[in-house]
């Protein structure tokens, strides 16, 4: 992942959205692995 594509002077709506999508993905990432690590 590139930071400089996160700056909010270049940022459009449409990387914020997948910034959110991206966010949440990993969320669920990390709980599914630590259910399944429990």
């Amino acid at each position: 992942m590139h930071l400089s594509r996160l700056e909010p002077k270049t940022m459009t709506k449409a990387d914020r959205e997948v910034a959110v999508i991206t966010a949440i993905g990993l969320g669920f990432a990390i709980i599914a692995q630590i259910l399944l690590i429990i």
